[in-house]
């Protein structure tokens, strides 16, 4: 039997065969993965001042390092505005919507204390550069800070407090997370010293009105006062301070470590103190920060802010690229030498170590009065 062959659809054939193994052989694009990371902070609200120059550290390290190559990372960039509320709804957001593995923040203690639970349900990252609350500390295996814990920050107040004299102190502090640490630490640790609490005062911070609390504390004669709150609250408080003719000596926390305050309150601020982690700012990094907010200031959580976007990427870049590999590799990392400092996690995510320093208002600066505490 003689079969026939149609020799144009012969040719057709071979002709597709030859595309298809140039198409085969063709070099492939080199495809560079990119990894979805969440930011949170305040962007607006009482610690904008804060949140804004923070972010944007953030993002300045993450473009440092996308540019070396390899793996890029993908920051989606929500507001968290300092609230557990809003920093939830914008947690939520980029968990369950953005479907990001982990996030950079949220920044505050009352923010990250309120989308813990969630991101510990879900199984995803939180890494704050600044919450200090002491309850951060339980707050779940999936939550870390590159910030210190006020369990800290309060022990060194008492202590200075305590060395200055003082025996017999006010204590005036807000009602969030934060305040509420520090002022429940510093009062355990001052009683332990032999020291006695006066008078213990809170207030909302929403409020902009101080004038009675300042009144009871006039009453009860303190010999020294500490004050936590945050930064809008704070500038109406000491300016209020002042007009009511309170001249305790007056000592306050790391959120008083914010350039806004001093300006704002100017020579009302002259001798207020606050004692903070020690900040040392790298050469030309100001300079840097600047051309992206227009302000030559680097508040306090800048330098871990930037910290934090370095950590990240490099954890990503070595593969760290789910939610369990990156909490594994945050617990394993070695010390990390920051700009912020070295950078080395204990059983809870908190740092291990923490450095002071005393800080002062003088004339609308902040200066430092002390290098070390």
């Amino acid at each position: 039997m003689t079969y026939l062959t149609n020799r144009g659809d012969t040719v057709k054939k071979l002709a597709l065969l030859f595309v298809v193994f140039l198409v085969a052989c063709a070099p492939t694009e080199n495809k560079t993965d990119t990894v979805k990371v969440g930011v949170i902070a305040p962007l607006t609200g009482e610690l904008a001042s804060l949140g804004v120059p923070t972010k944007e550290a953030v993002v300045m390290a993450i473009e440092e390092e996308n540019a070396k190559g390899g793996t890029q990372i993908e920051l989606i960039v929500e507001d968290g505005k300092c609230n557990g509320r809003d920093a939830t709804t914008a947690a939520s957001k980029l968990l369950n919507i953005d479907g990001v593995e982990f996030l950079i923040g949220p920044l505050c203690s009352p923010s990250i204390l309120g989308m813990a639970p969630m991101a510990n349900d879900l199984g995803r990252v939180a890494v704050s550069m600044c919450a200090s609350a002491p309850a951060v500390t339980d707050a779940g295996d999936y939550i870390f800070r590159t910030y210190p814990s006020d369990a800290f920050q309060a022990k060194e107040i008492a202590e200075h407090l305590h060395e200055q004299g003082y025996r017999n102190i006010a204590i005036l502090s807000c009602l969030n997370e934060w305040c509420k640490g520090n002022h429940d630490v510093l009062k355990e640790n001052f009683e332990a010293l032999g020291g006695a609490v006066a008078i213990e005062e809170n207030f909302d911070g929403a409020s902009r009105d101080l004038r009675s609390q300042f009144g009871k504390i006039q009453e009860a004669t303190p010999d020294a006062l500490a004050f936590f709150g945050f930064t809008e609250s704070s500038i109406v408080g000491i300016k209020q301070m002042r007009e009511l003719g309170v001249e305790l000596y007056t000592l306050g926390g790391d959120a008083w470590n914010d350039p806004k305050i001093a300006q704002e309150v100017g020579e009302s601020g002259n001798g207020i103190q606050h004692i903070a982690p020690v900040i040392t700012t790298p050469e030309g990094f100001a300079e840097k920060l600047e051309a992206r907010t227009g302000s030559p200031d680097v508040p306090v959580c800048v330098l871990q802010g930037y910290d934090t976007g370095k950590i990240f990427a490099k954890l990503i870049k070595e593969g760290a690229t789910t939610a369990d590999a990156f909490r594994d590799a945050l617990y394993a990392m070695p010390e990390y030498q920051g700009i912020s400092g070295p950078i080395v996690f204990d059983e809870n995510g908190d740092l291990k170590n923490a450095v002071y320093a005393l800080y002062e208002y003088k004339d609308g600066d902040v200066i430092v009065a002390e290098e070390t505490v």
